[in-house]
């Protein structure tokens, strides 16, 4: 019987530049979300020294719109 529920993904890109890190991230979740999704948050290091609209913006259109919540930071354990 199939079951309808919330569907979950995470990817992670540790390559230093951060336009190949959203590529990189964003085809990862491509492939294990086939459709849009609702909601996304966004972890990403403050080592990335970068004006985030035009990147949150490509992350946005890329999963469909999706309320998107998230930080940077630096020494997260």
């Amino acid at each position: 019987m199939p079951t309808s529920g919330m569907q979950f993904a995470a990817t992670l890109s540790q390559d230093r530049r951060v336009d190949e890190a959203v590529s990189q991230a964003l085809a990862q979740l491509k492939h294990a979300l086939p459709q849009s999704c609702e909601l996304a948050v966004l972890f990403a290091s403050s080592l990335y020294k970068t004006d985030w609209q035009p990147v949150l913006a490509e992350i946005r259109q890329a999963l469909g719109d999706p309320v998107l919540i998230g930080c940077t930071g630096s020494g997260v354990l």
